[in-house]
């Protein structure tokens, strides 16, 4: 039976491939999309999704927050004329309500839907199976040195996500960064998801000038979430860097549990590089 799939995301490069991927799995069945806020305002990942989704026999997209829990964000002041009956946190609720408990979400993009669905339905969260996020850094940042923007943006939704009892795991910035995709390789990635090519950046905090992945992260962790082989994986105490600086939005990954917690998250330790290149058709 395949496992029944709920997709949180905000605009990126790769968002159209992030949902071309979950709807051609095999294992999963996208249920609904839900949109966040991220570098773009929410409208417009909303649009974009719906682009991705359309028609009448298309997966549902729902609008969600336009900005963090608490705080201004630049990008996030939007106007909505259109009626909004069904809010996203709502949105997962029902899905997951309906699917009886038996439903994955996966988020990549601000993790303030999924706070605002832990507060506002607190005694129902267990309907939610597990929670997968496409983001998190421990060590390289888009956002600063050490954060990945998802966390950064609203690192207060993170905490609430990490402090629930819902089962989560992480397939963050690190393993992709170090999986050592070439150049080449990105572009075969480029090719077969039918994205841009890569850009050539230079980040001054990492001191290193190659093709940078970080607009394919999404996509790449996607296909090592639908495909968990690609991936090994450690299990951790996380914890999140709430308070402003360089290191707003880092994880804290903790090998001993402190205060008799239990190791509660499975971190992506690294990815398999030829294996992601075979699954997603660009092997060389």
């Amino acid at each position: 039976m395949r496992e029944k799939l709920l997709l949180d995301i905000g605009l990126t490069p790769d968002l159209p491939a992030v949902v071309r991927l979950c709807r051609a799995s095999k294992q999963h069945q996208l249920q609904a999309v839900t949109a966040v806020y991220g570098r773009q305002p929410v409208q417009d990942a909303r649009r974009a999704l719906q682009q991705c989704l359309g028609g009448p026999d298309g997966v549902p997209v729902y609008l969600g927050a336009a900005g963090p829990l608490f705080g201004e964000y630049r990008f996030a002041a939007w106007s909505d004329p259109e009626p909004q009956d069904t809010w996203a946190w709502d949105a997962i609720y029902r899905a997951a309500l309906a699917a009886g408990g038996d439903i994955q979400l996966l988020a990549a993009g601000p993790l303030t839907n999924l706070a605002i669905f832990i507060k506002k339905y607190h005694d129902q969260r267990h309907l939610i199976k597990k929670i997968t996020v496409l983001g998190g850094a421990r060590k390289f940042g888009d956002a600063g040195p050490y954060s990945e923007f998802g966390l950064w943006a609203d690192p207060l939704a993170a905490q609430i996500v990490l402090e629930s009892d819902i089962p989560y795991q992480f397939i963050g910035l690190d393993p992709v960064i170090e999986a050592g995709f070439t150049a080449a390789d990105l572009a075969g990635i480029s090719r077969a998801l039918d994205l841009p090519a890569p850009q050539q950046k230079h980040r001054d905090w990492l001191d290193y000038t190659t093709p940078d992945p970080i607009d394919l992260a999404k996509a790449i962790a996607a296909a090592a979430y639908l495909h968990p082989e690609t991936a090994t994986w450690q299990r951790f105490h996380a914890e999140v860097e709430v308070l402003p600086g360089p290191c707003r939005g880092r994880l804290l990954l903790h090998e001993k549990a402190n205060f008799d917690q239990c190791f509660d998250m499975l971190w992506a330790q690294s990815l398999n590089a030829p294996k992601l290149l075979k699954v997603l058709g660009a092997a060389q």
